[in-house]
């Protein structure tokens, strides 16, 4: 009998990509930021710099530390892996292109499962212009589910896949913008996908 599909993303729900980037960012940077005061996603305006500004320290921090030497989030690890006795898992992530042989080589160590990258057609480090929301690849793969920590791939939720927003400083204002879908911890994650 096939199980099935449950999508996730990787970066804020499986690899904690954002500690070892503040701690780069105040080192190298001359930031004073902590992982509760990351209010958005939008690095553009959680840091108060400009675009190119912003990919600079992100291209400054990739060149110190691959993405495949970022920590897991162990409450993630683990649930995705007990999850894998139920659910075959397929990772949907819009880390850019230069990232997807290591991102694979990590992600077929650990799961041995299928990655698809949700990356901008035009910009760097992904974009809304030509580029199909996590969602919609989930729903077009038949996820019964996916985790996402972005609040932004929640807005126009319009799909039969089931919605599970892994809990981040940076997504608080979901609970304004999309109050039917809750910020869960990895315990409440887990109970919603053993029912």
């Amino acid at each position: 009998m096939n199980k099935p599909l449950l999508a996730s993303d990787i970066d804020g729900v499986l690899v904690d990509w954002m500690s070892p980037f503040i701690e780069h960012i105040n080192t190298h940077f001359g930031h004073d930021l902590t992982y509760d005061l990351c209010h958005t996603h939008n690095l553009i305006d959680l840091l108060g710099c400009e675009k190119e500004d912003v990919f600079h320290m992100i291209d400054h921090f990739d060149e110190h530390f691959g993405r495949d030497q970022h920590p897991f989030i162990p409450e993630g690890y683990q649930a995705l892996q007990e999850l894998q006795n139920h659910y075959e898992l397929v990772f949907i992530t819009s880390r850019p292109m230069t990232y997807e042989p290591t991102t694979r080589e990590l992600i077929a160590k650990h799961f041995g499962s299928e990655v698809i990258f949700a990356h901008g057609a035009k910009m760097k480090y992904g974009s809304k212009i030509n580029r199909k929301r996590k969602f919609e690849i989930a729903e077009e793969l038949g996820a019964v589910a996916h985790i996402e920590d972005n609040p932004h791939e929640f807005e126009g939720w319009n799909v039969s896949t089931k919605p599970l927003c892994h809990i981040q400083p940076w997504n608080k204002s979901l609970e304004e913008t999309h109050p039917h879908i809750p910020r869960l911890s990895w315990s409440e994650i887990m109970k919603e996908l053993k029912r």
